[in-house]
């Protein structure tokens, strides 16, 4: 609770210090009709390859599906290739096809293991993790600095955020920083150019 606080406290200070604001869609897409404006976040997330834009879209199968895409430079590579009507369908696309109807009976499924991010509950005042991570990632990108990265609570806009500020600096050296392997070599692989933008 103390370091959430003081983490909190932190990114406020940053952000009354720099008087920025944090938007929750790309400024592209500003302007786009309501009924557009998940394609086009999509869209702009996945070439930016940044997912912190994805957490605007409404649609929980649409979100994964940005974060999942903006993390992935083969998906940018195909998003490029495509012209700007195919784009606008791209989102469309992502979404799981409906199961068929069972003909004849079918075996009774086993049960399989899920993956579960257990979130703790806020109290009236607090701030959502989501929230905070959020903010983290605003500063952490704008401040250059993998250690306020490193306080993300959610794995995907850790990773996010690690490879902004990794391409940013191009500093292989600062991300032996780094507290796990795994962010490690993320931040090796952008800052190197391994991974291009």
């Amino acid at each position: 609770m103390v370091r959430q606080l003081a983490a909190a406290s932190a990114v406020a200070l940053l952000f009354f210090l720099s008087g920025c604001t944090m938007g929750g869609i790309p400024q592209q897409c500003s302007g786009v009709p309501q009924d557009s404006l998940a394609s086009c976040i999509y869209i702009q997330s996945v070439l930016d390859q940044n997912s912190f834009y994805c957490y605007s879209i409404g649609s929980i199968e649409n979100r994964k599906a940005c974060i999942r895409d903006s993390s992935d430079p083969l998906a940018k590579k195909r998003l490029e290739a495509m012209s700007e009507a195919e784009r606008q369908g791209a989102l469309e696309g992502k979404k799981p096809p409906e199961e068929p109807q069972p003909t004849q009976p079918q075996p009774e499924p086993q049960p399989q293991e899920v993956n579960v991010t257990i979130i703790p509950p806020t109290e009236p005042g607090e701030v959502s993790v989501a929230e905070l991570d959020q903010e983290l990632y605003g500063a952490a990108v704008q401040a250059n600095d993998l250690q306020l990265c490193e306080q993300i609570y959610d794995h995907e806009v850790l990773k996010s955020c690690i490879s902004q500020v990794a391409r940013q600096k191009k500093d292989i050296l600062g991300c032996d920083t780094l507290s796990q392997e795994e962010y490690r070599l993320i931040c090796r692989m952008y800052s190197q150019g391994e991974i291009k933008q």
